[in-house]
């Protein structure tokens, strides 16, 4: 079935016909439904390895991320932004994205495996959207600064035109970066506080004076 856009109409309305004739077609297979075997090559690129050389694993653990091995030699990951993320574009249809991870926190880009967002197909390159997010390779997610979405260098910006949806790419890409390693012992979070439930004991006011816990000045 062949999708036609007739010339001359508003940008409004051509947004809406290309969102219908996406909506009809459908997008291609989300990243978290291909093969570990499906998954080689792209392995290979993102790490910059020989193919004969990488195997990828099952895509097990939480979040759920694919091992890459170099040699038998686990090298790094392979995680899907939509399965990880759950990220969707400006009108809440999916973007998948498959990050890749070293073992020392070492962003290796990323390639887009399924997107149907309008707006990324209107005026948006094949090209430029590959660039942009493979432009963050070389990115450690340890740096201080990137869990709290803080802008510091090395970060691409998100780009004009689809300032929406390359944003959620944009924290998509962190976020799934940064848990697959966080989960797999990379990045230390440090300790989290918590109550002790077996320690807490009923007090009104006068018991919190006494105690010190309430004071005035």
């Amino acid at each position: 079935m062949r999708c036609v856009v007739a010339t001359g109409v508003s940008g409004a309305l051509l947004y809406l016909l290309l969102a219908l004739c996406w909506a009809v077609l459908g997008g291609t297979a989300l990243a978290a439904e291909q093969s570990p075997e499906e998954l080689r090559p792209m392995a290979a690129r993102l790490f910059g390895q020989d193919a004969i050389r990488i195997s990828v694993g099952p895509l097990k653990g939480e979040p759920p991320a694919h091992g890459v091995f170099r040699n038998g030699h686990l090298i790094g990951y392979l995680a899907s932004t939509w399965k990880v993320a759950r990220s969707v574009g400006y009108s809440g249809k999916p973007i998948d994205i498959m990050v890749a991870v070293d073992t020392k926190g070492i962003m290796h880009g990323a390639e887009v495996i399924a997107q149907s967002e309008p707006v990324l197909i209107l005026g948006i390159s094949h090209d430029d959207l590959a660039g942009y997010v493979a432009s963050f390779s070389g990115l450690d997610l340890k740096a201080q600064g990137i869990a709290s979405g803080e802008e510091i260098p090395g970060i691409p910006d998100v780009f004009s035109g689809a300032t929406v949806s390359s944003s959620v790419m944009r924290d998509a890409i962190l976020r799934t970066g940064r848990e697959v390693a966080i989960s797999r012992g990379i990045i230390e979070t440090g300790t989290r506080r918590q109550l002790a439930p077996a320690a807490y004991s009923e007090a009104d006011w006068g018991d919190l004076v006494e105690e010190g816990a309430i004071a005035s000045r």
